[in-house]
């Protein structure tokens, strides 16, 4: 069962990175793509570092090493915690790609694993992206004995266990309840958006400490971060005496446990892998279909109730191009609550939110948008909608115009929410009322730009279009930098220079939005897929 195992995890990890594709086909297009991707993936490994590095130096600095495992622990198990939870339900039981290879010579067992494998070995790969850095510098910092080192290897292979385990059962628990209802979607949809509200939650809930922060004061405000850490996720507590204090029991708890209580999963689920199937992908009986009387419309309102239609058909694809605007209204109503001078104090820089505002909003709402997958998402339909009479800008139209619909009413939320608890002059509103709206535009038609660069029709499960497409990371990155650079402007340049700053990104913005808008109205439908 071995070599089974190890065949069906090596082909299942080679479809998602299309490796396949790329040895055997002789498109070059393809192969253009798979390097731009490749690319994109090591600039995104590159940010991992920086941020991983600049953390641990930072509680360096301000005397708080001994966080730094603790804190590096923490915040990948939320990252594979938060991914693993919306891939669970359309991987792991994923009833339909099981019936396919069951009928090759493979046992059960060896195909439910090989998925565990699979999604332990991407987890695994982000873990030691995003840790090793942060031990390596604690390492340096701190000098610890050989116990550290060993520790900390074994550490890093089972640091994605338990956030794995525990989304997987969470990501099951919302499949099964979604499947029982009605309004599935939906309700798929509310849950998992109310399950990151409360990861957002726990995660601010380590920053409630006001006030000036004294030096005398960094071990209190060690203790207390650590032991919120602690409270939010125990493992932490394990994880961190043992590579901290060198406590080899403690070890030896948080491995003995992370490895069985997986290794107890597993076992569970390969057993009874197709009742458990069968039983998350129940479907409540629908109501019998009667007709109803015809309606005609306009070319652009059908196609943009195709476009609602398909969104909304998808938990997947609202829960991902919605949490950038979920976030942008979250932070807006948490600065309403705290008021922008208490969140300056805070800061220590005063008069920097007016300054930065429109820009941290901006980001936000920038993270993705709908279109940086709404081509791929059309799948093997595509055809459907090159066979019909219609024009490239009536196609494009109504899938930036339903990005923009998605977010306007979360927009209007957050600019209500800092017109209150922001106080600042004339222009200054504007701004926060300008710059956003500039940006989500921007990266409504900037996401569909890249999602033409890099389709995906073939794609046999949403989530690869929707959560592992190379449009969707590219977008992401465009969004980050294109609003993280002129943020960084704005908060080191002088009090006279924001206006200038905000007027030529606004004027550059809309120059890149009118030119990628014309430039996409170019495309040929019919060559497309």
């Amino acid at each position: 069962m071995y070599r089974q195992i190890k065949y069906l995890t090596k082909l299942s990890l080679c479809n998602l990175a299309n490796f396949n594709v790329i040895r055997h086909s002789k498109d070059k297009s393809k192969r253009n793509r798979f390097i731009g991707l490749a690319i994109t993936y090591a600039a995104l490994i590159l940010m991992f570092l920086f941020y991983s590095i600049s953390i641990a130096i930072g509680l360096a600095v301000v005397h708080m090493e001994s966080l730094i495992p603790a804190y590096a622990f923490a915040l990948i198990s939320i990252i594979i915690f938060f991914f693993s939870t919306f891939k669970a339900g359309n991987v792991i039981f994923d009833l339909k790609s099981y019936e396919q290879q069951i009928a090759l010579p493979v046992s059960p067992a060896a195909i439910v694993i090989s998925r565990f494998l699979s999604m332990y070995v991407i987890d695994l790969a982000i873990s030691l992206v995003a840790t090793l850095p942060s031990l390596a510098v604690y390492a340096v910092i701190t000098e610890p004995n050989i116990s550290f080192y060993l520790m900390a290897i074994i550490g890093l292979l089972l640091v994605p266990l338990l956030p794995m385990t525990v989304a997987s059962i969470i990501g099951a628990v919302i499949f099964a309840i979604s499947a029982r209802m009605k309004h599935k979607n939906l309700v798929t949809i509310v849950l998992t958006i109310v399950l990151v509200l409360g990861i957002i939650l726990a995660e601010t809930g380590l920053g409630n400490s006001s006030g000036v922060i004294t030096e005398q004061g960094f071990t209190e405000i060690s203790e207390l971060i650590s032991n919120q850490l602690r409270t939010i996720y125990p493992p932490v507590a394990f994880y961190s005496d043992a590579m901290v204090k060198g406590s080899v029991i403690d070890f030896l708890i948080f491995s003995l446990g992370s490895v069985g209580i997986f290794g107890l999963f597993v076992v569970v689920v390969q057993r009874s892998y197709v009742s458990i199937c069968s039983a998350l992908q129940a479907r409540s009986n629908g109501r019998a279909y009667k007709m109803q009387a015809l309606k005609t419309g306009s070319i652009r309102s059908a196609l943009f109730k195709k476009e609602m239609k398909r969104y909304f058909a998808s938990s997947i694809y609202v829960t991902n191009t919605g949490i950038g605007y979920i976030l942008m209204t979250v932070a807006a109503i948490a600065i309403m609550i705290k008021g922008g001078n208490e969140v300056e104090q805070l800061l220590g820089m005063p008069g920097v939110v007016s300054k930065a505002l429109p820009f941290a909003m901006s980001l936000m709402a920038s993270i993705v948008s709908t279109t940086s997958c709404s081509i791929s998402m059309e799948g093997r339909q595509w055809w459907i909608t090159k066979s019909l009479p219609l024009t490239t800008k009536d196609v494009f139209d109504s899938k930036i115009l339903w990005n923009l619909a998605v977010a306007a009413p979360f927009y209007l939320i957050s600019q209500i929410a800092l017109f209150i608890g922001v106080k600042t002059d004339f222009m200054g509103h504007i701004w926060i009322i300008l710059i956003p709206a500039i940006y989500i535009l921007f990266m409504a038609v900037t996401g569909l730009t890249i999602n033409l660069q890099f389709p995906n029709f073939t794609w046999e499960n949403e989530t690869v279009a929707v959560k592992q497409g190379a449009a969707v990371l590219v977008t992401s990155i465009v969004g980050m930098a294109s609003c993280g650079i002129p943020l960084a402007l704005v908060v080191v340049a002088g009090q006279n220079f924001t206006n200038i700053i905000m007027t030529v990104v606004c004027v550059v913005i809309l120059g890149l939005t009118w030119t990628l808008y014309h430039i996409n109205n170019r495309v040929d439908l019919q060559q497309l897929g």
